[in-house]
Parts: structure tokens; sequence; C-alpha cells
């Protein structure tokens, strides 16, 4: 049974813009923080290595995952329309794992080594990509099961 709300008792929306940057900014801090942390340790730089990670990977990483998970969510309803919500937002949140650990590994390696040596990329975009994988697949898995829904419900109120 679905509520009917009066429009003076929705939620606002500068608070669902709110709960939702939130929930990035902890998300993206912390796996570029960790992967900056493994490829140059807790130095003098970590901090300088560290915000210009996370600025990228909220300017330019974040926004391509809400469009990533969007049309991966549309591709698993389609692929997977056989099997329950909740085995298709394991799947979408082990994939977008990946995904995005991926690209928060290739944006915090290029802003801590550069791409000059491509092996030494290469190393820190592994080393980055295998240290967070752990943690990125535990976040997304629970937002996938607990957040997403909770969130579905918050946004629409």
């Amino acid at each position: 049974m679905q509520t009917i709300m009066h429009p003076s008792t929705r939620t606002p929306l500068i608070y669902k813009i709110g709960v939702v940057s939130t929930l990035i900014s902890l998300m993206a801090g912390a796996l570029t923080g960790l992967m900056t942390y493994v490829t140059v340790g807790y130095t003098d730089a970590f901090g300088r290595h560290w915000l210009a990670s996370f600025g990228l990977a909220i300017g330019v990483m974040v926004p391509l995952g809400v469009f990533t998970m969007a049309a991966l969510s549309r591709l698993l309803a389609k692929v997977m329309h056989r099997h329950t919500p909740t085995r298709q937002n394991i799947v979408s949140g082990a994939l977008m794992a990946l995904i995005m650990e991926s690209l928060l590994a290739a944006s915090t390696a290029w802003r801590t080594t550069g791409l000059a040596n491509i092996s030494e990329y290469g190393q820190a975009w592994f080393t980055g990509f295998i240290s967070a994988l752990p943690v990125g697949l535990c976040l997304s898995i629970t937002m996938a099961l607990w957040a997403k829904p909770r969130l579905q419900r918050f946004m629409a109120s």
C-alpha cells in the first residue's frame, strides 16, 4: 500500500541532495583514502594526493558512476528478469564495485604517480584496486541490499 503525502509534507529537495551527497562523499573519501595510503603511504604528500584523488572522484568518477549504475540496473532488469530484485541488486552491487573500484584506482594512481612511467602507474592501479576491492564490495552490496531500497523510498517522499 502506498501512502499519499500532502505536498507540504514532502521531504525538501535540499535534504535529499544532502543525504545522497554525504553517502557519496563518505564512500569516495574512504576508498580514495585507502587507495592513496597503499600507493604513497602516510607521508607528507598523503593529504595533497588524497585531496586531489577525492576531488577527481567527486567531480568525474561519481557522476560517471551514477550513469553507469542507472544503465546497469536497466540492463540487469532485462537480462535477469526471472530473478528476484534481491538477486539483481547483489549482482548490480558486485559489478558496480568492480567498475567503480577500477575507475577510482585509475584516477588515484594517475594523481599519485602520473603517467610518465606506465609500469609504476600499473602497479599503483593494481595495488589500489586490490586493496580497496574488499571494502568496495562490502559497501556496494550493502548499498544495493540495504541502503538502495531505503534511499528510493526517501527520494520518493
